[in-house]
């Protein structure tokens, strides 16, 4: 059966775990503008903006993990490899020479796929 190639897996690997780092470091970003708000002392800018940077937070801090987001692209991507292949991912990875991102391991982990230490770009 066709399977993508080594570089599109690597190009696919890639954009999800930079986008799976940049939505962490947005939730880090939101959670420190809630904190500035809440800081203040200044009632106006609390009334003003705490309830709106509390949704954005609660928003961000449950959402980025959400099956909305990456995680459906990151569990396609891994069942193409295993029902086009027949491997698992870190069969397919190990026997290509293949090594994914920390960032992208981590996001694949969240949907249950396990990459084994050697399978990640150090």
């Amino acid at each position: 059966m066709p399977v993508m190639s080594n570089q599109e897996f690597l190009f696919q690997q890639a954009f999800l775990g930079y986008g799976f780092q940049a939505l962490i470091q947005l939730n880090t970003y939101v959670q420190s503008g809630l904190n500035l708000v809440v800081a203040s002392q200044d009632v106006d800018v609390e009334t003003d903006l705490i309830t709106p940077y509390a949704n954005n937070y609660n928003n961000t801090n449950t959402d980025w993990t959400g099956p909305n987001l990456l995680t459906l692209a990151t569990v396609a991507l891994e069942r193409h490899i295993s029902q086009r292949t027949g491997q698992t991912l870190n069969d397919y990875l190990y026997t290509r020479g293949l090594k994914v991102s920390p960032q992208f391991a981590e996001l694949s982990a969240l949907v249950g796929y396990v990459v084994d230490e050697s399978n990640i770009q150090s």
